[in-house]
């Protein structure tokens, strides 16, 4: 018995040791951004997270930019949160908990990168919702007057307006 326990303590204190070395790096692509406890990743970077607890978990959320969807998190060798059971969740718990069953996995997983990224789709502008994107609609906010001649671009006219035209909240 006293054998079992010092064996567990010692595999628990190697696979201490060796976690330090374990990165998390979070790609938040084009679409949109990333937030953790304790951090955050905008769009368009790449944020490493050191993992120095072997017990450390925290949840990811992808947030997508207007004009994007997020469809699913990046599946692959490395990569986290691309299992079915949660890839398609805008948020996801990363847990590298050490003890227990996880001892093992632990060695597996020592010094090496592992990546968290979504994929987010890109769904277009269209708030007058005529089918046709800001980019391509000289109309963008349906109120009849061409955006070059608008001075309140990207707003729908309503009931109540200043006297450029604009609606007034």
């Amino acid at each position: 018995m006293k054998a079992k326990k010092l064996l567990k303590v010692g595999l628990m204190l190697a696979a201490t040791a060796l976690v330090a070395g374990c990165k998390i790096e979070v790609v938040a692509v084009q679409g949109g951004d990333i937030a953790w406890e304790g951090g955050s990743c905008p769009e368009g970077s790449n944020c490493v997270i050191e993992i120095t607890d072997p017990n450390y978990s925290n949840s990811f959320t992808a947030t997508p930019k207007p004009g994007y969807k997020f469809t699913a998190w990046r599946a692959g060798s490395n990569f986290l949160c691309g299992q079915d059971s949660v890839k398609f969740k805008k948020t996801c718990t990363v847990n590298f908990g050490l003890f227990e069953t996880k001892i093992a996995n632990a060695f597996i997983a020592v010094y090496e990168t592992h990546y968290l990224t979504p994929i987010y789709v890109d769904v277009g502008l269209d708030p007058d919702k005529d089918g046709l994107r800001n980019e391509k609609d000289l109309d963008d906010d349906g109120d009849g007057i061409y955006d070059v001649d608008d001075n309140c671009e990207l707003t729908p006219l309503l009931v109540a307006v200043d006297t450029d035209g604009c609606p007034i909240p």
